[in-house]
């Protein structure tokens, strides 16, 4: 029983030293230069090669992923791709495989950035290389498609399309500089993963400059209706070409509603605005055009208390509001000249108004067929069902004019 115990020990020794000198073999199997145990690069194995082998496959591992990268950024509906190849876009290896080589650490050398910053704890741009001038001749040419000037919401009218909205846009201006830094901190967050940049983020980091419309989409979104339309033959002896540009001057303005902070509605300032003169004195084309456009606003709605308007009994022309024509004119010399005696617009009395409604309104005018149509567009909701919110009229009797909404006397001259 002794001899049989001994015989084992004697097995198990001979069994035990057999296997050191198996795990002693192995080791010395191993290069000295060799990568640690668990270092892993992109999925792909390293450990137990040699920093040669393990420098080439990380350089072909590389070189196949960013061959491959590309970055992705959409602008409106312009797509534009910039692929990696096309700006050189190069990593240093030998610094990546030395840094894999060093600790094995498995899961965290899954990428090329984890791999520099566990091992240098520093900015891994050094890492790589790029041709900048061909990387900024992309930008530049990104650069021509997105670029332009904001464009404002708008409002049109026809008898046949009724009333039809166009959207506003931003105007951009693509920093060259401020995308190129942009596109590289991208890069450098996760260098292999797909790159899709996002304009709100480049707009934050400044590398996309906005200037917003003057017109936003809000201001017009609740003018959906016609609330007045007046049309008036246009009396013999006016100047139609100066009826045109007066009605033209006030033609597509918008006017925010009750309780905005903005200054009146001023016909004058329009009509400078539109570089039309007084030759010494509003014509009476002028207060032609202002009488169709109160009228049209009291159709609507608005105060007649909030409006200011030099009415005048030798306004007699204007046949839709008898004795209620505005006049604007005054004589030669008076007010600002230019030098020849004639007097600034917004120097003569002026017709103005402060909407009242609850609703944003657009002025639609123009001549047509020997006729002049004042439109007023808002709110659908202050219709009530009806065609027109009021029902103005005014008539003279004993030598005063009486201006009466829904049958309800609300002026008299």
């Amino acid at each position: 029983m002794k001899r049989l115990l001994l015989f084992f020990v004697f097995l198990f020794a001979q069994i035990a030293l057999s296997l050191f000198a198996g795990f002693a073999a192995l080791g010395a199997a191993v290069p000295a230069d060799s990568v640690r145990g668990g270092a892993q690069y992109l999925g792909v194995e390293l450990s137990g090669r040699s920093m040669a082998e393990a420098s080439a496959l990380v350089e072909q591992i590389s070189e196949s992923q960013l061959n491959k990268g590309m970055a992705e950024f959409t602008y409106r509906e312009t797509k534009f791709i910039f692929r990696f190849t096309e700006i050189a876009l190069r990593a240093d290896y030998s610094q990546l495989a030395q840094s894999l080589a060093a600790r094995g650490s498995g899961a965290y050398y899954n990428n090329m950035f984890t791999a520099f910053i566990r091992q240098y704890g520093a900015d891994p741009a050094p890492l790589f290389t790029v041709d900048v001038e061909a990387f900024r001749e992309k930008l530049r040419l990104m650069k021509t498609y997105v670029d332009s000037a904001p464009v404002n919401a708008d409002i049109s009218y026809s008898p046949e399309e009724g009333i039809v909205h166009s959207p506003s846009w931003q105007g951009a201006d693509l920093d060259v500089d401020g995308q190129f830094e942009y596109i590289m901190s991208a890069f450098l967050a996760d260098p292999f993963s797909p790159m899709e940049l996002d304009s709100n983020a480049m707009i934050a980091a400044t590398a996309l400059l906005v200037a917003e419309p003057r017109v936003a989409d809000s201001m017009l979104a609740d003018v959906d209706a016609i609330l007045a339309s007046i049309d008036v033959p246009v009396p013999q002896g006016h100047d139609l070409a100066l009826l045109t540009q007066a009605a033209e001057a006030i033609n597509k303005v918008w006017v925010p509603k009750k309780g905005a902070a903005s200054a009146p509605f001023s016909f004058m300032r329009y009509l400078d605005e539109a570089g039309l003169s007084s030759g010494g004195g509003a014509p009476p084309e002028y207060g032609f055009v202002a009488t169709a456009l109160m009228h049209a606003l009291l159709v609507c709605g608005c105060d007649y208390a909030a409006m200011e308007a030099p009415i005048s009994p030798d306004a007699a022309d204007y046949s839709g509001l008898p004795g209620f024509g505005i006049m604007l004119s005054a004589v030669a010399g008076d007010g600002n000249t230019d030098g020849g005696g004639a007097a600034d617009l917004t120097d003569l009395p002026d017709f103005r108004f402060t909407n009242s409604l609850d609703s944003n309104i657009v002025i639609f005018s123009g001549i047509e067929d020997g006729e002049l149509t004042v439109i007023v567009a808002g709110s659908s909701k202050l219709l009530g069902g009806r065609a027109a919110p009021h029902e103005i009229h005014s008539s003279i009797a004993d030598g005063r004019a009486q201006l009466f909404k829904d049958g309800k006397k609300i002026a008299e001259q």
